[in-house]
């Protein structure tokens, strides 16, 4: 599951400049084998995406909460 960080304007030194996009995926447990690649295939397209200018001039950023393999905990890192 990735989540693209949505923000409204703001004022604090540096916000604006990058696109935050928020991944849920497990990287310990038994769910490990299953979303290490998933992860590393979004990561990797970021860095492509980043390489040709990013997207409208801003640079993407992938910011992964480990789920752990454990649903309450990828309830809370959806919150997150």
């Amino acid at each position: 599951m990735l989540l693209a960080a949505c923000g409204g304007a703001g004022g604090g030194a540096g916000e604006g400049d990058t696109i935050k996009i928020g991944a849920a995926l497990c990287l310990t447990g038994i769910q490990a084998p299953l979303d290490e690649p998933a992860l590393k295939g979004a990561q990797l397209a970021v860095d492509e995406i980043n390489k040709q200018g990013g997207v409208l001039g801003k640079q993407l950023e992938l910011i992964n909460l480990d789920c752990k393999s454990d649903p309450a905990t990828t309830a809370n890192v959806a919150v997150q």
